[in-house]
């Protein structure tokens, strides 16, 4: 029933006595706005206070949930009655005659209907049909109700027992593993305890000696620690007031130099202001004298033409008298001429003087004019270049001032990150101290199992005959264990620079007294899987050239990975070290060769049947006895290297170190500064001297400038190189041995170069 009434379909009772209840409800759900469209159809619907909208949600608030219930009268008697909730009850025949009576407008007789007494029977019988069809419709909606809560009952009945088997066969099962772990603790303890029943006399016997030992590793420890304690404070003193002492010498010059340039300028627009009043009042001077002399010239002129005009005028009078006498016609005549061109010279002469007079006075004020102008304008030059000279002093300073800034903040920022590095480095080898300590603890528990399963094994021959085989399969098993968990171990993330110089480029030709590097085992595995095989900077791994290599530095963290990856490639290697002891178990592959960095003969000797030689040695100690004598010793390396006719040399150097004649960008110099402030300036003098004196000869050479080295995992990405770009701040150390041994061993094309690296 969806929008209208349909059929026979009556509201609230399903035609379909085997629908579920699901379906019942949907069936129920009208559409209120619809109209009914015939009177037979509202002549079935329900009265307004017989049908009652139903509280179930609407969807969409669109369309409502109808369904036909009974009166309150006839809910009260059902559930008095001991009906189910929510069950429709019962509704009797009267009500339902009284709910589906026909309108009074409907039952009006037309006049063509049969007679009244007909219509009466058949109305009679309507009724009758249409309860007796309710009735029937109640009945079937009751037996659907019955029978889905019967379905429903049984469900959940199904449910309860499937739930209650489940969880009858999990407390089964749990109980049956309990007992099974219980049997497997106890047959393991029970082993355990035997085994450590027969390593307790071994166990006394070494007992003493390795306490002994001990004794004299701690005794020794401590005064090793002590001597480095007291070097390493009278160090950090010593620097933190050579500190304070240039930065409080740089305050008072900087201080120094601001007074003056302040008195200097202040001096300076002084003796500019007084100069140029004295030179203005020397004008205004010089002007007045030049006007006054001006006319006391022109009045003096003025006098002299005067007294020439009367003394002539004076003397042609006289003449003219004199004369006069003689002709007095020729005289009157000519001295009337002579008057006449007299005065007309007179005349000329004055007009020739003013005009002159005037030219000179043009002349004369062109001339002031003219100098006035260019002493203006030298005057303002003058100006400008000191205004763009105080200018341009005042941009210098102010870019030193920031320069000066930046250096600060970034010898700041190098000493905050120094110190974070000193924390981490500090975290690290607490972390390698403890994974050292396992190592040592499975190894020694290694080591007890195996003799307490060759004594229970000698009990009988026969025993023994069967034990035998089981014991050398197991042996190696245990071996593969040992080997997996090694691998297992997490290498430290990240080593800060100073770690650098002590493990990756650790010097292991240094005085034993000054010996900073922790000994490795001397029982360690040689595990060459341990290293994957790196992509070099090209992409693609070319296949290496065999070659007979002399390896400085080989019992630093960097120089055992070098020995496992070259040894991998079939290389040759003499492992150059003053204690073999340090060294792993090698492979056949490698030669250990005892000798001494500093001895040139021990050199001469490592070097005579080697081509290549790669130094991954660096100075051990900040001392600049050590720093000076390993950079000579270095020094004294490549000239034997050059003697003996080596073909390639290899250096592992710092990112740090400059090349001649290149620029340097604000990263490099931020690391520089860095790796001066954590570690110290000795380690970038020998790598720079190493590098100057390979430059001078004709070797076929590669200083390889690092960053920090972490000793992580490598990811498998290409190691990433460059002449002049900065890298990054880090290089894995297993991406590090394979640069060298895919790049710089199996082609020319870093040769004569100083490529920076980066993971």
């Amino acid at each position: 029933m969806e929008g209208q009434l349909e059929g026979d379909e009556m509201p609230g009772f399903p035609n379909n006595l085997d629908a579920t209840p699901s379906e019942e409800v949907a069936a129920q759900h009208v559409d209120p706005t619809a109209e009914l469209e015939s009177p037979a159809q509202e002549a079935f619907s329900m009265p307004e206070e017989t049908a009652e909208p139903s509280q179930q949600p609407e969807a969409d608030g669109a369309d409502k949930v109808l369904a036909a219930a009974p009166p309150p009268a006839a809910e009260e008697h059902h559930a008095e009655a001991g009906g189910d909730e929510g069950s429709l009850p019962p509704v009797d025949p009267p009500q339902a005659e009284e709910t589906f009576a026909m309108p009074e407008e409907t039952a009006q007789p037309t006049a063509d209907d049969a007679s009244p007494g007909e219509n009466a029977e058949d109305e009679e019988a309507a009724r009758a049909a249409e309860a007796e069809k309710k009735a029937d419709e109640e009945l079937a909606a009751k037996l659907a109700a019955e029978k889905a809560e019967e379905e429903e009952a049984a469900k959940l009945a199904e449910e309860e027992e499937a739930l209650k088997k489940a969880e009858e066969e999990a407390e089964k099962k749990a109980e049956e593993e309990a007992e099974k772990k219980a049997e497997e603790e106890a047959e393991k303890k029970a082993e355990e305890e035997e085994a450590a029943r027969l390593a307790e006399e071994e166990e006394a016997r070494k007992k003493a000696e390795e306490e002994a030992k001990k004794k004299a590793e701690e005794e020794e420890a401590a005064k090793l620690a002590e001597e480095e304690e007291a070097n390493k404070k009278a160090e950090e003193e010593a620097k933190k007031k050579a500190a304070e002492e240039e930065a409080a010498k740089l305050a008072e010059e900087e201080e120094a130099r601001k007074k003056a340039e302040e008195e200097a300028k202040k001096k300076a627009e002084e003796e500019e202001a007084a100069r140029l009043a004295e030179e203005e009042e020397a004008r205004k001077k010089a002007e007045e004298e030049a006007k006054k002399k001006a006319e006391e010239e022109e009045a003096a002129r003025l006098v002299e033409e005067e007294e020439a005009r009367k003394k002539a005028e004076e003397e042609a009078k006289k003449k003219a008298e004199e004369e006069e006498a003689a002709k007095l016609a020729e005289e009157e005549e000519a001295r009337k001429k002579a008057e006449e061109e007299a005065k007309k010279k007179a005349e000329e002469e004055e007009a020739a003087r003013l005009v002159e007079e005037e030219e000179a006075r043009k002349k004369a004020e062109e001339e002031a004019k003219k100098k006035a102008e260019e002493e203006e304008a030298a005057r303002l030059a003058e100006e400008e270049a000191q205004k763009k000279a105080e200018e341009e002093a005042k941009k210098k300073a102010e870019e030193e001032e920031a320069t000066r800034l930046a250096e600060a903040e970034a010898q700041k920022k190098a000493e905050e990150e120094a110190k974070k590095k000193a924390e981490e480095e500090a975290a690290q080898l607490a972390e390698e101290e403890e994974v050292r300590t396992k190592a040592e603890e499975d190894a020694k528990k290694k080591a007890d199992e195996e003799e307490a399963l060759k004594k229970a094994a000698a009990s009988t021959s026969n025993e023994e005959e069967a034990a035998k085989p089981a014991a050398e399969e197991e042996a190696p098993a245990k071996k593969d264990e040992a080997e997996a968990a090694k691998e297992e171990e997490p290498a430290p993330e990240h080593e800060s620079t100073e770690a650098v110089a002590t493990r990756a480029t650790g010097d292991d030709d240094a005085p034993s007294d000054e010996e900073a590097e922790e000994p490795a085992e001397a029982d360690d595995e040689f595990v060459p899987a341990d290293v994957p095989a790196s992509r070099n900077a090209g992409g693609s791994r070319p296949v290496p050239v065999k070659r007979t290599i002399a390896l400085l530095g080989c019992t630093s963290a960097l120089g055992q990975r070098l020995l496992i990856r070259l040894s991998r490639d079939g290389h040759d290697i003499k492992a150059f070290t003053r204690d073999p002891a340090r060294l792993p178990t090698l492979p056949p592959c490698v030669t250990v060769v005892t000798g001494d960095l500093f001895n040139e003969a021990d050199l001469t000797a490592l070097l005579s049947s080697c081509d290549t030689v790669i130094n991954a040695s660096g100075p051990a100690h900040k001392k600049e006895a050590n720093v000076d004598k390993h950079t000579a010793a270095v020094e004294q390396l490549v000239s034997a290297a050059q003697s003996a006719g080596v073909q390639r040399y290899i250096a592992l150097g710092s990112a740090a170190t400059v090349v001649p004649g290149e620029n340097v960008g604000f990263k490099r110099k931020a690391f520089k500064l860095a790796l001066k402030m954590s570690l110290d300036s000795g380690f970038l003098k020998c790598k720079e001297a190493e590098l100057q004196a390979l430059s001078q000869t004709p070797l076929s050479w590669t200083v390889i400038r690092a960053p920090n080295i972490a000793f992580e995992p490598s990811k498998g990405t290409e190691t990433k190189a460059s002449e002049t770009a900065f890298c990054g701040s880090k290089v894995i150390a297993d991406d590090l041995a394979g640069f060298v041994a895919d790049v710089c061993l199996s082609g020319d094309e870093w040769s004569g170069k100083a490529p920076l690296v980066g993971s």
